[in-house]
């Protein structure tokens, strides 16, 4: 289900000066509303993710025709070599080996990085790479050239004169736990501080006129707000730059938007990093080259 989030006084001025700029309050998720600025939107239920599986297997799972398997890791795609259709997988679980034959199909789910490793493990890839792994070719395509990712900063940093952001004074409150936890609401609510979308066009965009080129992702708070315990770690930020640049606002109310690029022109890449499913795959980002 779709819920309102909590919104802080920020969010709500951040629209509002969206707005005083010419940008429409839109439904981002709808047809034909490109440029424009919104409160997030999130699945959500009594102020906590609702996620696919919660949303749609765990009502089902108990139906005979429906098997889940958790902690199983995919080993090797199954395909046959003189039709070259998937017939199943090979998968382990706590050390033992099994495996799986489809009536119908195999759907190849495995996310950006794991898919395509899979796919090359089983012969289908850049016939060159494969050959180096000494990897039977099965079918010779292009599998992980195509690898795009969406770049952002994420160093900028405003102050406020009042705290109205989602700082560690707000949140450490007894009503804010209470909220969350009796009610499910409250600022707990808020999606890792993410309260805002916004999508604009620069001048320098060589995109249809119809498409924006940057999204701006607006948050209730900024790098220092956790006083460098997560965000800064998560974001693998160098101690030397955060001290610098956020540490002295620790105790400052500020937050934070992060503009990011929608349609980046470098294309990177992935390889294999050996013949075993084990290892993980070698990333080539190529940012900037374009």
């Amino acid at each position: 289900s779709t819920e309102d989030i909590y919104q802080s006084e920020l969010v709500r001025a951040f629209v509002k000066g969206g707005n005083e700029l010419g940008l429409p309050h839109i439904d981002y998720n709808a047809n034909f509303q490109s440029f424009g600025v919104s409160t997030v939107q999130a699945t959500v239920l009594r102020g906590r993710r609702h996620s696919n599986a919660r949303a749609f297997l765990h009502p089902v799972k108990h139906r005979p025709n429906l098997h889940i398997v958790t902690s199983a890791y995919v080993t090797k795609l199954l395909i046959d070599p003189t039709n070259k259709e998937a017939y199943g997988v090979e998968y382990e679980r706590f050390g033992k080996t099994y495996r799986v034959g489809a009536v119908r199909e195999v759907i190849l789910s495995a996310g950006t990085f794991n898919s395509p490793q899979l796919l090359m493990l089983a012969g289908i890839g850049p016939q060159e790479h494969l050959q180096e792994l000494g990897i039977p070719v099965l079918q010779d395509l292009p599998v992980g050239q195509n690898l795009h990712d969406h770049l952002a900063y994420v160093g900028l940093h405003f102050l406020l004169d009042k705290e109205v952001s989602l700082s560690a004074y707000n949140l450490m409150t007894s009503e804010s736990i209470s909220d969350f936890l009796k009610n499910g609401t409250g600022p707990y609510t808020s999606l890792g501080g993410v309260e805002g979308i916004g999508y604009i066009k620069t001048e320098l965009s060589q995109d249809p006129e119809d498409i924006p080129d940057i999204e701006l992702i607006f948050v209730g708070a900024s790098l220092s707000t956790d006083y460098g315990i997560f965000t800064r770690t998560g974001m693998n930020i160098r101690d030397d730059i955060y001290d610098g640049l956020f540490r002295p606002t620790h105790n400052i109310p500020s937050w934070t938007i992060f503009p990011m690029l929608l349609h980046p022109k470098s294309t990177g890449y992935l390889k294999l990093h050996s013949r075993s499913p084990y290892d993980y795959p070698l990333l080539y980002g190529n940012y900037f080259t374009d």
